[in-house]
């Protein structure tokens, strides 16, 4: 049998990918521990229908942050592959470019949210009429956010082409956190929520002026100028467009079930769903470490012949940690869900976690094929994915939920992510595509399913734990022969 060396493992750890994929993933899993801390104590304080009303603002602001992330992927990889041939000329005319056109589509989009506020307070969402004045002055304040958050993702891109994931973790971790210890101290005092979305807003101005700082450090060539010359950059906004584009549809399709259920049930019904889901669906930050890391490498590779192996064994060893966490959860969900936010939400919210897990699973791995066809100029094919599943998952999804409240949402939600993963590995077949890869993923799904009904008919957590141990064993034993085998491949 194949093993894995001492050697091979540690050289593996040491390389640049796992080293900045490690920066990458710190910067995310700090903001999840303080979301899991304050989360309680903010449904305590707001109460669920306030707390619900703080999660769809929450949620306008993820939706319109994906409007220039086209723009920003298509600035990291030009500035990538300059960075990478040392040819600095003219990168101060593509900054300042990619700065303009960034901060210009944020303040159309602030625009919009600031004057369609009334409309969407009352008549788009399902607010109670006694918050409805508040849900209008946050509105207002989220519209001012948008700009702020264009430059903090310029500079975040800046820093991430250069491979200095370090400094981006830093602004992550320091803006992620505060995105919930605003409410969180503030709920204690002042109830406000427009008051909360106003510290949140100088917390970022603060993450801008920082970003910028290590950027002048790091990359002062960059800033030398000249800024005018921004004719022979325009081949990024051909590329850009056709990711803004697949951004405008992504907020519908990550959004969507949000945003129907806060129009249609009441916002109770939003904070059972979102409150587990967020949580659950910080579980992608281990794949957004990993492809964030990757995709500068892939861009500055893309026209170089690339090997499938290496693709196959990120995709193997991806399986089976995100494996290893979704079974540890569905062990003790609800049980986790009643110590953490209390039984109403145990009650509630329990249900929907298989769901969510494997909805999860299917989005984690998915994340490795986009993520290649973004790098290597091949968005069309991603963008003609995302319009096709876009319409037939509102009307699905828009069903769903009038037949079967959240739950309907919940099952939407799964069956769209196992669509979006089976085009996209085609799509991606040239580096993708082996029976390996489909057949592990049905074998994943099956033992997932068999070991949630087994979890559901015990009740002795002792069995659990000793069943859950077992489970985790297997999954390490295949790990380690999986992962032996493409490092022996890796070898030849």
């Amino acid at each position: 049998m194949l093993s894995m060396s001492a050697y091979d493992l540690k050289t593996l750890i040491k390389t640049p990918v796992a080293r900045n994929t490690f920066y990458s993933l710190t910067g995310q899993v700090l903001p999840m521990g303080v979301a899991l801390i304050s989360i309680p104590f903010i449904i305590k304080n707001l109460g669920v229908e306030k707390f619900g009303l703080l999660t769809l603002c929450w949620t306008i602001l993820s939706v319109f942050m994906y409007f220039d992330v086209g723009i920003s992927r298509s600035f990291i990889k030009q500035m990538a592959e300059n960075i990478q041939n040392n040819q600095f000329e003219g990168a101060g005319s593509l900054l300042s470019l990619v700065g303009v056109i960034m901060l210009s589509i944020s303040c159309i989009a602030a625009g919009v949210l600031f004057f369609s506020g009334p409309l969407l307070t009352n008549k788009a969402f399902n607010i109670p009429p006694e918050l409805m004045k508040e849900a209008q002055k946050a509105f207002y304040i989220l519209a001012l956010i948008l700009p702020v958050i264009s430059l903090n993702s310029l500079v975040r891109s800046l820093l991430e082409s250069a491979h200095r994931f370090d400094k981006t973790n830093y602004l992550n971790s320091f803006v992620g956190s505060f995105n919930y210890l605003s409410p969180l101290i503030l709920s204690f005092y002042h109830q406000s929520l427009s008051m909360m979305f106003m510290v949140i807003l100088l917390v970022r101005l603060l993450a801008f002026l920082l970003g910028l700082l290590w950027c002048l450090q790091v990359l002062k060539p960059v800033f030398q100028g000249p800024y005018g010359n921004w004719a022979p950059h325009f081949h990024i906004i051909k590329y850009g467009f056709w990711l803004t584009l697949t951004n405008f549809i992504a907020p519908v399709l990550n959004y969507g079930d949000r945003l129907v259920i806060g129009s249609l049930l009441p916002l109770s019904a939003l904070s059972y769903y979102v409150t587990p889901y967020e949580v659950l669906s910080r579980l992608w930050l281990l794949p957004d470490a990993i492809v964030k890391v990757m995709f500068p490498s892939w861009a500055a590779r893309q026209n170089q012949k690339m090997s499938s192996r290496p693709f196959q064994f990120l995709f193997f060893a991806l399986l089976l940690m995100m494996l290893s966490l979704i079974f540890l959860i569905q062990s003790f969900s609800k049980e986790g869900l009643r110590l953490w936010v209390g039984e109403a939400f145990a009650t509630n919210s329990a249900p929907l976690i298989p769901y969510f897990l494997l909805a999860v699973l299917m989005g984690a791995l998915t994340r490795i094929p986009y993520t290649w066809l973004q790098a290597t100029g091949q968005i069309k094919r991603a963008t003609v994915i995302q319009v096709l599943e876009s319409l037939g998952y509102l009307i699905f999804l828009w069903w769903s939920v009038k037949e079967f409240q959240v739950m309907g949402a919940a099952i939407a939600l799964l069956v769209r992510l196992f669509f979006e993963y089976a085009l996209f590995f085609l799509f991606a077949k040239r580096v993708f595509y082996h029976v390996r890869v489909f057949l592990s993923l049905f074998g994943a799904i099956v033992a997932f399913m068999g070991y949630t009904y087994l979890m559901n008919q015990l009740t002795s957590w002792s069995i659990k734990a000793l069943i859950l141990l077992v489970a985790l064993a297997i999954l390490f034993w295949a790990g380690k022969i999986l992962i032996s085998q493409n490092l022996e491949n890796a070898k030849q």
